[in-house]
């Protein structure tokens, strides 16, 4: 059984938006009521971490 190919720059497969452009880029960011932190909603990284019911803000290069 193969594994599905994932939506990735390594793959070659672009995703496609669902819904209209956001009007803001403040639109893509949410405050985290855990940690206090606001991410970025299109990084799935920064999503799953801030999912965890229990985490430390995350150490972002910058």
């Amino acid at each position: 059984m193969g594994r599905d190919k994932t939506n990735n720059p390594a793959t070659g497969i672009k995703g496609k938006r669902h819904g209209p452009p956001a009007k803001d880029e403040a639109e893509h960011f949410e405050f985290c009521p855990v940690c206090g932190q606001t991410f970025d909603k299109r990084n799935l990284g920064e999503v799953l971490h801030h999912y965890l019911p229990d985490h430390e803000p995350l150490k972002l290069d910058g």
